[in-house]
């Protein structure tokens, strides 16, 4: 994973994407601007009135100390950058400020740029000490020469990388682990990634079994600062940008292992053009993690429908800039665990495959919605929130069907049979067509086109025992409805779902004999579709009886059957709209 986060560092740089090395965007609070010798200061400015600039950072943590100062070169906050004193702690500053300029001086000498030297003076002068006045200890202070920020000069890039790779290196060289030069290797990382809120570093050691031969910090895992700079870089990018990542589950009160970020890129950037229109793939990727906020100003998210008619058209050699044989695919999945970072899983898989993989998966997944207008398929964090599991590995296994194809663990259905057994979640039309999605998926992922197909909507020629139950269950309680008109507090299926979905012959047969006797002479006798009704139960009734019959009991496979036919059924008469959609009746469970 390091090794291609280096890689892809190269390509964002060369796409112009990412910051020097050791650089990260900063909205400074505070410019002084020095101009025909005369200082000015302008600010402060608020994070949306100021655009980020790139800016030198490195790691800093604990207090300042003689051992312990790390200066920002050329923008830090007042403390180190004009020896602000904080009333917090008044010693410090004189230490902060003394460290900043001695970074600065070293700078020039090595650089012997006029813009440092301009700095230098200025932080002697008079002028310095009433703009210190001026301003808070804590707001980041930028340096201007002459309206140009000394941070951009490559000259000055270029010393911070050097001056950082010498600060952190051991005092021995060894082999990189990433790139297999023999050269000085790190102590320290140079700074930290932030994934979901935490700082982490993305190598660390919390048990001595890992480390080896007495070796401490990062010497365990030798890489050298061309590599983690790199690999830090790119993943700081690409926790940072919308293209890129997504976050599965998010709770704040959640423990961290349980939050996870996706982060996935390409080998290289891959177009296809359908029709008139060209498709950026990576920007499609993400569609099926999540829904994210648009990858710019004005830019709508990218959305399932659009990967799923990417997919569907074939990407030929006259559609495709690249050859899909030569291009990759990865995607991390990440927690953050008190500041050490977790890889929860890593995927390379061929672009190629990829393609395969995510049609198979969007196939199985689409489903009619509870209107019985539209079919769509449903994003990976939407089934993990629907499915409420607490099993950690159940988005990890939702991904492997996804991008590698793997078959869906029987978890995921199982689950979803759990879910559909509760009221609340069936009365949430929205929840509900989720966790119908979630029991296709188990049903029916990789078996035939056909079957895929009939299995989004209502599929009269089903002949499972199961199925068919499920469907009778939701005529019987379309029965109840259109006898009860505005006088139903709770439908059979808030009573009786459970119990029927788990042991059929016990149960229908009671709800049949009530539906006979209470309901049916009503409707028949207000004329409420009495003739579609009877007609419907004989026919499901007589294929139950030619496959032998109610069965006593269900699996959980057969249980998913059941609550498909259910769901099925139900939206068949939510589709047909004027026939139920006058009814108005308390505590109704919508399909």
């Amino acid at each position: 994973m390091l090794r291609e986060l280096v890689r892809a560092a190269d390509r964002f740089r060369a796409e112009g994407r990412l910051p020097p090395t050791a650089y990260k965007v900063k909205s400074p609070r505070w410019i002084v601007n020095l101009r025909g010798g005369k200082a000015y200061l302008e600010g402060p400015y608020a994070r949306r009135d100021i655009a980020p600039t790139p800016a030198p950072d490195r790691q800093r943590s604990g207090t300042p100390s003689e051992s312990n100062l790390k200066p920002y070169l050329l923008a830090d906050d007042a403390r180190y950058a004009l020896g602000k004193i904080d009333p917090q702690r008044p010693h410090q500053a004189e230490l902060q400020h003394r460290s900043f300029v001695e970074l600065l001086n070293q700078a020039y000498q090595e650089t012997g740029l006029a813009p440092l030297r301009a700095i230098l003076d200025f932080l002697t002068s008079p002028e310095a000490a009433v703009i210190r006045d001026r301003i808070d200890a804590d707001g980041l202070v930028a340096f201007r020469v002459d309206g140009t920020d000394p941070a951009e000069n490559h000259e000055v890039q270029r010393f911070w990388a050097r001056y950082l790779a010498r600060e952190l290196a051991l005092d021995h060289s060894s082999y990189c682990a990433v790139c297999g030069e023999h050269t000085h290797i790190l102590r320290i990382l140079p700074r930290e990634v932030v994934v979901l809120g935490q700082k982490c570093q993305i190598t660390s050691f919390n048990q001595t079994a890992f480390r080896s031969f007495g070796k401490e910090q990062t010497a365990n895992s030798p890489i050298c600062f061309a590599c983690a700079s790199s690999a830090i870089d790119a993943l700081d990018y690409m926790i940072r940008t919308e293209r890129h990542h997504r976050v599965l589950v998010n709770n704040p009160k959640g423990r961290g292992l349980a939050n996870q970020l996706a982060v996935f890129w390409m080998k290289d950037p891959l177009e296809v053009r359908v029709g008139e229109v060209t498709y950026e793939v990576e920007d499609l990727l993400g569609a099926v993690l999540g829904v994210g906020t648009g990858l710019g100003q004005g830019d709508p998210p990218a959305d399932l429908a659009q990967l799923r008619a990417l997919l569907n058209v074939p990407w030929t050699g006259k559609d495709v800039s690249l050859t899909l044989g030569d291009n990759q695919f990865y995607l991390a999945i990440l927690s953050a665990n008190k500041g050490r970072l977790v890889v929860r899983e890593w995927f390379d898989v061929s672009v190629a495959r990829l393609r395969d993989s995510l049609r198979t998966f969007l196939d199985a997944l689409r489903m009619v919605d509870p209107s019985g207008t539209t079919v769509s398929a449903q994003t990976i964090d939407t089934l993990v929130l629907a499915l409420e599991s607490e099993d950690p590995n159940l988005s990890r296994s939702l991904l492997r069907s996804a991008f590698l194809g793997y078959p869906p663990p029987w978890e995921i259905a199982e689950a979803a049979v759990r879910r559909f057994r509760v009221a609340v979640a069936r009365q949430d039309p929205a929840l509900q067509h989720r966790l119908a999605a979630a029991l296709k998926l188990g049903l029916v992922f990789g078996k035939s086109e056909e079957e895929v197909r009939q299995m989004e909507m209502l599929d009269p020629s089903r002949n499972v025992r199961a199925y068919l139950c499920g469907r009778l269950f939701a005529v019987l309680e379309e029965v109840q409805r259109r006898a009860a008109v505005g006088k139903l507090n709770a439908t059979i299926a808030d009573r009786f779902y459970g119990a029927t979905a788990a042991a059929p012959a016990a149960n229908l047969a009671y709800l049949l004999n009530r539906a006979q006797t209470s309901h049916l002479a009503k409707i028949r006798r207000e004329r409420r579709g009495h003739g579609e009704l009877e007609q419907l139960i004989g026919e499901v009734l007589a294929r139950i009886h030619e496959l032998g019959g109610f069965p006593k009991t269900l699996t959980l496979p057969e249980q998913a059957e059941f609550a498909l036919g259910f769901y099925h059924q139900r939206v068949q008469f939510r589709a047909k709209g004027g026939q139920t959609s006058n009814l108005k009746v308390e505590g109704a469970v919508a399909p």
